[in-house]
Order: C-alpha cells, then structure tokens, then sequence
C-alpha cells in the first residue's frame, strides 16, 4: 500500500514538470492542487469505513481512468481547464504511484466501471507497507507505526522524495530549454 505522502510527492513533483512546460497558474497552487489530488483517491477507504464495509470498495470508482477523466472534467467546470489539467495530473498520478509498488496485483480498476480486473503492478519501485486491516481502525494505525511496516513506509517515503527531486530537476531543464526556444525564435536549421 503506497501512503499519502507518497501520493502527495509524485504529483507535487509531476505539477512542477507540467508548470515548468506551460507556466500558466501560480506555482505553488498547481503543487497544491497536484498533491491534494494525488491523495484523494483513497477517500474511498474513508467511505468504505463509513458505510461499514471496511477496505471492501478500495480501489474501486476512485482507482480508475474514468475517475481521472471526472476529476479533471469537474475541476474544468468548476474553475477552468488549466487547474482541471492538473487535478487531472494529480489523480493520475495516483494510480501510476499504485501501479509502481511492489505488490504484483495492485488496487487499481483502470477499466472500472466497464470491467472489475485489477492491474498488476508494473515496476516494483515504491516499496509496499504491509498494513492490518482487519481488526479495526486502531489495529490498522498500529500495524503502520511498529516493526517493520514502519520501515517500509520510510524507504517508500525516501523513494517518493527522490522522485520529486527528480521530477524538479526535470523541470529546471525543461525550464533551460524553454528559455533558449522562444516561440518567437526562428527554428534552428538541421545541420
């Protein structure tokens, strides 16, 4: 299972990929807008326990592309594409974090609401943390903090904090690059 702060460094970094490309929106709000996005996905969990059904629906409606497409598109109608783009931005990249843990099948419905199948991981690069979540909220809050659950959530953590530095690192290049290219500057001829 990949935590919030995970989710939450991936799309902050992916916001700063996407703004260092089209710096169309403030900075810091397209980081904020990303990784609110990026960890709203498990709201499913929080319905799950609230309707009484626990983990039973996770990785359900929240944890597809059809869910990328509302978000964006709610986001869109409610104050313009340039932040539906990037809540779009954020929620996908919940479900490419999902699909990067170490588990084999992963909670994500990619199809869903057309088919059920859950997507098996595709590249083992955020370590998974083993969490309880069959005895109650307070089980599942202890089984994250002791032994070696709490290990895997720091090294999962480390790993997304890399990859933001990363994703940044991408974007100061992108910004170079945009600044030597001007769209007003004749193209270079080959050669």
């Amino acid at each position: 299972m990949s935590f919030p702060s995970t989710h939450m460094l991936v799309g902050a970094g992916l916001a700063e990929l996407a703004w260092s490309a089209a710096p169309v929106v403030p900075r810091w709000r397209a980081w904020a807008v990303c990784a609110v996005a990026a960890a709203l996905p498990d709201v499913d969990m929080l319905i799950g326990y609230a309707a009484g059904r626990g983990f039973s629906i996770h990785g359900t409606f929240s944890h597809s592309l059809s869910a990328v497409v509302l978000c964006t598109l709610l986001v869109t109608g409610m104050v313009g594409l340039r932040w539906g783009v990037f809540a779009g931005i954020g929620w996908g990249s919940h479900l490419l974090v999902d699909l990067m843990d170490g588990r084999g099948p992963t909670n994500v419905t990619l199809g869903w609401p057309f088919t059920h199948a859950r997507s098996t991981a595709i590249e083992p690069v955020f370590r998974s943390v083993p969490v309880e979540a069959g005895h109650g909220g307070m089980t599942l809050v202890e089984s994250i903090f002791t032994g070696p659950a709490l290990h895997d959530l720091l090294v999962q953590t480390a790993t997304a904090a890399a990859v933001f530095a990363a994703l940044c690192a991408l974007g100061w290049l992108v910004r170079r690059v945009r600044v030597r290219v001007r769209p007003s500057d004749p193209l270079p001829l080959p050669g």
